[in-house]
Parts: structure tokens; C-alpha cells; sequence
């Protein structure tokens, strides 16, 4: 459970845990989703939908990835 997974970032350690294989699997499957939609938007409405949502999930990732890579910090303040 100490071994650095390198997925943390230059300067970032992030430990092993067990919300690493969740949040991959959750990213599988948001690719998949992606993968079944009917197709490209036609209206420039859903491409601002489409890059709407690619920057939620940009930000989600890199939220939930800061968390992580920062859990022990956190867990000391506690």
C-alpha cells in the first residue's frame, strides 16, 4: 500500500488505493458511453453541449485526482 503508482503528476505522490481501480473503471465506462452515442451533433448547440460536458468531466478528473494524490496530507489535518 506504499508504493507510489506514479499517477499523481510530477511532484505528486499518490499511494495505492482502492479508489484507483473505481476511478478507472468509472472512466472506462464514461468511454464507453461516449463511444455508443448515435453520433456527431449537427447543431452548433450540441457541440456546446459536447465541449460543455468535456470540460465538466476535465474537471471532475482533475478534482478527484488532486484529492487522491493528496489524501494523506488531508488525513493528517483531520
Amino acid at each position: 500500500r506504499d508504493i507510489d503508482c506514479g499517477c499523481g503528476g510530477a511532484g505528486q505522490s499518490q499511494r495505492l488505493s482502492v479508489a484507483l481501480p473505481l476511478r478507472n473503471a468509472l472512466l472506462v465506462a464514461a468511454a464507453l458511453v461516449a463511444a455508443a452515442s448515435p453520433g456527431v451533433p449537427s447543431h452548433w448547440s450540441g457541440w456546446l453541449f459536447a465541449l460543455f460536458c468535456a470540460v465538466v468531466v476535465g474537471l471532475l478528473y482533475a478534482s478527484v485526482n488532486g484529492l487522491l494524490a493528496n489524501h494523506q496530507q488531508l488525513e493528517r489535518l483531520r
